[in-house]
């Protein structure tokens, strides 16, 4: 979980920017679909809580993503 986490929060930062770093928004997406790949390859093999965690954070991210293009 906490490398999904640490994906996770490195792909936020890269859409958002902070901390004198400036938004990367293809960056992020190549960190999405990292994690979504994740999600794929490890079908079947997460418990219940794990797999609801990596699917809540790819949608999630995937809709920043959205709405930063937008």
């Amino acid at each position: 979980m906490e490398l999904i986490a640490g994906l996770a929060q490195q792909a936020e930062i890269l859409l958002v920017g902070g901390q004198g770093i400036p938004a990367q928004p293809e960056e992020a997406k190549r960190v999405i679909e990292y994690l979504a790949m994740l999600e794929t390859k490890t079908a079947g093999n997460l418990a219940s809580e794990e797999k609801q965690v990596l699917s809540g954070v790819v949608f999630q991210l995937r809709s920043l993503y959205v709405q930063q293009k937008a």
